[in-house]
């Protein structure tokens, strides 16, 4: 099997020490393929960099711009799928001292040396020491290995500068031929465009700070993020694109189109473009994005801006439709040319979209980037009950739901004993500190129940991308929620109200076949199914005639 080694990280920005830790990874693994794997997320003041900046600084490092893969979750082997054969690679993840709390390994089995599971019956977890690979390698479909990343001290034998402290340089740097001296500290020979990139963000991201400080001192709200700047001199109508290749087809919008469709015929591309933009315009970003051909420096230009455009939306929590007009544009412009000038390959075997009608179990995600109020306050369409909370189809949505609730309650407790459901239960209501029943646990239900938070503290770590110990208060916030909405004992009151949690566990299990201890995926599709009851999104026709009018827009706008 192929091995890949994934060294994960935010990098806000790569310094010297980080390339040497890629160099040191490329000797000890001398069979392996060496990555560097970062997210696009960009959050002033303490992560400026968005991924195409992430490549050109470790492209200045002596690091390939193709060794550095975006991965929304960095930590996260799902988000490296879409680069790499499941079944025929092995991954392993190199991660510093200071992150190995993301992987506690707190059950290890004696007789094998792998770490199981402490819910339900015991069973391997997904993440393992790298010590076991030997002994039973397996594809990162199965089984994710995890390795000390070497640690790096400087000339003088201390701890590196990280990179906040490189930023903090720059910005008490007192001018810039003073901030090259840093720079050239970190990166040997000048560059002076990736020079100019680093300054300019880290002082703007600086100025973004004290205009926060100013602004609470007078009394004024605080901004969350400073506004996008969008440089001038990017030309979507000429920007170039790469060739398919096996990782940008595993994952291409390609494998979305109908079946038996030509992937490259201009109607069809034409088509589905447009129906991705306002379905999910993120993810056709991010693939014009991957194919824009990094040594075009106008597609470069190309590729900056639309990250620019991702970072807008995300901050205003809007789609293509709320743009600017000359950024809605330029999407328009890049998409038009993509239509005629990239071409497409299938390299997966998922389900094709199906066409723009909301139906059967897609409900639950299937409109995330679509505003539907907003398309219905501008088209005059009345909103209606969503039909999946009459589970059964018998006509009885509260008696349907209420059965839903019991039967969540009683599926989701399996497994556990008494006393420990009961510790659970006063976690999550406050009674009992989570922290201190996870990290100092008392008599046998507590130790038990500690094994439970330890797990769900892990996973939120994974899946919300935080750091274990920083964002430790925030990890613990969203445990308790979990635990009290599995564990909580429910008043009399609370039992004649819907719980829709209850609603989309019962749904995400019946629809998946799927029985305690939950798969992640089941308990995710669960949550999306509660959060549309509890917002009583409308799901049928009514969203089919905004979709319809929002696309017939989005064709004129483009002048398809």
């Amino acid at each position: 099997m192929k091995k890949v080694v994934i060294y994960p990280g935010r990098f806000q920005p790569m310094l010297s020490h980080h390339a040497e830790v890629f160099k040191q990874l490329k000797a000890q693994f001398p069979d392996a393929e060496i990555y560097v794997g970062s997210s696009d997320k960009v959050e002033a003041p303490d992560s400026p960099f968005n991924f195409k900046e992430k490549q050109m600084i470790a492209a200045a490092h002596g690091i390939p711009a193709n060794h550095v893969l975006q991965a929304t979750r960095p930590y996260h082997k799902d988000d490296y799928a879409k680069y790499f054969n499941e079944n025929d690679t092995i991954i392993i993840f190199a991660v510093g001292e200071k992150d190995l709390d993301r992987f506690p390994f707190n059950n290890v089995d004696a007789s094998t040396g792998l770490d199981m599971t402490v819910k339900g019956e015991p069973r391997p977890k997904y993440y393992q020491k790298i010590n076991t690979l030997n002994k039973d390698p397996q594809p990162m479909s199965v089984r994710g290995y995890i390795t000390l990343a070497p640690t790096i001290p400087s000339a003088d034998g201390s701890t590196p500068a990280s990179a906040s402290a490189f930023r903090s340089a720059l910005k008490s740097a007192p001018d810039a031929e003073a901030a090259k001296e840093i720079y050239a500290t970190q990166f040997g020979q000048y560059n002076d465009k990736v020079f100019q990139l680093i300054y300019n963000k880290v002082t703007g991201a600086n100025m973004s700070e004290q205009i926060n400080i100013l602004r609470k001192l007078a009394g004024l709200p605080m901004q969350e993020a400073a506004p996008v700047e969008f440089g001038a001199n990017a030309d979507a109508k000429s920007a170039k694109f790469l060739p398919p290749s096996a990782s940008s087809a595993k994952m291409s919008i390609a494998n979305r189109f109908p079946k038996g469709a030509d992937v490259n015929d201009p109607a069809t591309k034409q088509e589905q473009f447009i129906q991705a933009l306002l379905r999910s315009p993120e993810a056709l970003i991010a693939e014009f994005s991957e194919r824009l051909d990094p040594k075009d420096d106008n597609s470069l230009a190309v590729g900056q801006k639309l990250s620019d455009i991702v970072q807008l939306m995300n901050q205003k929590d809007t789609g293509i439709a709320g743009l600017p007009k000359d950024l809605k544009q330029f999407v328009l412009d890049l998409t038009v040319n993509a239509v005629k000038n990239m071409d497409l390959s299938a390299g997966d075997d998922s389900p094709a979209y199906k066409d723009m009608d909301i139906d059967d179990e897609e409900d639950e995600f299937k409109r995330e980037s679509v505003d539907l109020s907003n398309i219905r306050g501008d088209y005059g369409i009345e909103e209606s009950k969503p039909d999946f909370l009459d589970l059964d189809r018998d006509g009885d949505e509260e008696e349907s739901m209420k059965d839903a609730a019991d039967d969540a309650e009683n599926d989701v407790k399996e497994g556990f004993s008494t006393d420990a459901e009961q510790v659970l239960a006063q976690c999550g209501s406050g009674e009992l500190d989570c922290y201190d029943v996870m990290t100092r646990p008392q008599g046998p239900a507590q130790e038990e129940a500690a094994k439970v938070i330890q797990d769900m503290y892990d996973e939120v770590v994974i899946d919300h991308h935080l750091h274990p110990d920083d964002d430790f208060e925030q990890i613990l916030d969203i445990v308790a929620d979990q635990l009290d909405n599995d564990y909580g004992n429910s008043d009399a009151e609370t039992h004649e109200a819907v719980n829709p949690y209850a609603v989309g566990m019962s749904q995400a299990m019946k629809s998946t076949g799927d029985k305690p201890p939950l798969r992640k995926s089941t308990i995710k599709k669960a949550h999306k199914i509660a959060r549309a009851v509890d917002k009583n999104e409308a799901v049928e026709e009514t969203a089919n005639n905004a979709v319809s009018a929002a696309l017939a827009q989005l064709r004129k706008l483009a002048g398809l």
